[in-house]
């Protein structure tokens, strides 16, 4: 969470709880520059308001929680979990 820049933060604060980012990066990251590349993806994919981004480097979607909480059944609560997480994670020291 340190590494999200502040456009990125004041999406997520406008959209709590409602989308889970999925990545593939078969590579992995290598470094800054290619760290500063995926938060440029992603600021870009959610400024055009996209549901997904692809590259040989990484695949980007945005799944709807809705949608991702039904691919879920009979794991729990998705929602209510990942409120309970995003809680815990404003109280970090």
């Amino acid at each position: 969470m340190d590494g999200i820049n502040p456009d990125l933060q004041t999406w997520l604060a406008a959209h709590p709880g409602r989308y889970l980012l999925k990545m593939t990066l078969p590579e992995g990251i290598h470094g800054p520059e290619q760290l500063s590349e995926l938060q440029r993806r992603v600021s870009a994919l959610l400024a055009a308001r996209k549901r997904q981004d692809s590259s040989a480097d990484a695949i980007l979607k945005l799944v709807p929680l809705v949608l991702a909480g039904a691919q879920m059944t009979n794991r729990g609560d998705l929602p209510q979990q990942l409120h309970a997480c995003s809680a815990r994670m404003r109280n970090w020291p």
